[in-house]
């Protein structure tokens, strides 16, 4: 089982594999416009879960899948991600201030880019410690 894990573990690292994850960061985030957006989907979502839990885990997610899909040191990855998604993140804002049932919040975006700082200073963290290790 041990042997699997590792194979995995390889693959998931290799150039590929950096692919797949970034593959995944850009149809996650095409969701999150997408769904985002439709008329009542943010309403049921909200019987799940607040708006200020969804940002955080959605750009959250996204900024660990980011940090796995790109090369570099972990800190490079970390910043990268950080930036890319306080951009995504602004987009996102943008794109609701034209729908006339959304509408564009600052803080939305604040916990976008708050939520993607913790994420990427934990995976620093973790990454660091392991090397130690």
């Amino acid at each position: 089982m041990k042997h699997y894990f590792d194979l995995l573990h390889k693959d998931l690292y290799s150039a590929h594999g950096q692919r797949l994850w970034l593959q995944w960061v850009a149809v996650l985030y095409v969701g999150i416009l997408v769904f985002g957006n439709l008329p009542g989907w943010r309403a049921q979502a909200a019987q799940v879960a607040s708006g200020g839990v969804l940002h955080s885990l959605a750009y959250g997610g996204l900024t660990l899948l980011m940090c796995a899909g790109w090369s570099g040191s972990a800190l490079s990855k970390a910043s990268k991600a950080v930036l890319t998604v306080v951009l995504m993140g602004a987009l996102d804002e943008y794109v609701q201030s034209f729908i006339p049932y959304r509408g564009s919040s600052v803080r939305d975006w604040l916990v976008d880019s708050a939520s993607a700082s913790a994420v990427a200073g934990i995976y620093v963290l973790v990454r660091k410690s392991g090397r130690q290790a």
